[in-house]
């Protein structure tokens, strides 16, 4: 099971951008869509984390960074992605290259 971080301006924008990931996803469709959460068919979970604290405990392969063109994220929702960073480096079974993507939306 691949586990996707998705980190957008604030928790609204970052639960809009699950679901829009998920529905662009082309390897799979979504089976159960949550709020904060959408588990794919092929078990690939797209989370959205409101803090850095939901972020302990967790288990996370991919960082999606979801902005527009002015990338206020970094800034803005640093400390969670700095965490999830953290998360990512202790447990991610994805190539390094593709740990951390950017989604200019």
């Amino acid at each position: 099971m691949l586990k996707i971080a998705v980190v957008a301006y604030n928790y609204e924008l970052s639960m809009k951008a699950i679901r829009e990931l998920a529905e662009n996803d082309m390897n799979s469709k979504p089976k159960v869509i949550r709020r904060d959460k959408i588990l794919m068919e092929d078990n690939t979970q797209y989370v959205a984390f409101p803090t850095y604290n939901h972020v302990r405990g967790h288990c996370i392969d991919q960082l999606i960074v979801v902005d527009d063109f002015r990338w206020f994220v970094y800034r803005k929702q640093r400390e969670l992605i700095d965490w999830i960073r953290y998360r990512i480096d202790c447990a991610s079974c994805v190539p390094r290259e593709f740990q951390e993507i950017e989604y200019e939306w």
